[in-house]
């Protein structure tokens, strides 16, 4: 495991993404379809939106250049759906100002339940430092993947504690390793290093479907 802080390079960030995305597009054919951004990014999410997010200028730089599967996304993981930050921009610019006053009253009210839902359901976007956002989450059963857009590199959230104990301990030092309960000590990996890992794994499934298909057939001929 590296003691090396890695380096967040935005272009690195995407490429390694958008090459994962693009995987399961081919394995899902048509039930899904993926949007990418025009060049300059997604113009649902304006510069002047920026604040509203509570993003750093990389962490939203890298979600605005990003691509977006359109409709119902597939899992990334067991459960685990990417976000769509287009679309919650655009929410966010539909709201009048007095909407936005009364949400800000709500944050309030709710920040210390969000402080407490950290430690139980995993990390939540209005907990998490400016540097940070969570690319995907699911529910109970599944996973939550953070993007350090300071380290450049990934934090694997892994709901079922008894689950981590066989995943894969990453390649990067997290950011709290003593801290057994919390998600800052979950696997972390360098960006290119956790989605080729992901790219490989549905790569060994799909083999293994093939393998097993053509094997249950060759009894019948």
């Amino acid at each position: 495991m590296s003691q090396i802080t890695p380096t967040f390079v935005l272009h690195d960030a995407i490429e390694a993404i958008t090459s994962f995305y693009n995987l399961l597009c081919r394995l899902y054919g048509d039930e899904v379809t993926l949007d990418y951004p025009p060049e300059g990014g997604w113009p649902q999410m304006a510069p002047e939106l920026q604040t509203e997010t509570g993003l750093s200028d990389n962490a939203f730089a890298l979600v605005r250049h990003i691509p977006y599967f359109r409709d119902d996304p597939p899992c990334l993981m067991q459960g685990t759906r990417p976000h769509h930050y287009p679309r919650f921009c655009q929410d966010l610019a539909g709201r009048t100002e007095s909407q936005r006053k009364k949400d800000k009253k709500a944050e309030k009210r709710v920040a210390r339940q969000v402080e407490e839902a950290v430690a139980r359901d995993g990390p939540s976007q209005a907990a998490l430092p400016p540097h940070m956002v969570i690319l995907a989450e699911g529910g109970r059963y599944s996973y939550t993947l953070v993007i350090d857009t300071e380290r450049g590199t990934v934090i694997w959230w892994i709901q079922m504690l008894e689950w981590a104990e066989g995943a894969p301990k990453g390649d990067v030092e997290p950011i709290h390793a003593d801290l057994e309960e919390s998600w800052q000590g979950m696997p972390t990996f360098r960006i290119k290093t956790f989605f080729d890992m992901c790219k490989q794994q549905y790569l060994t499934m799909v083999r293994w479907t093939l393998s097993s298909f053509f094997s249950f057939t060759a009894l019948f001929q």
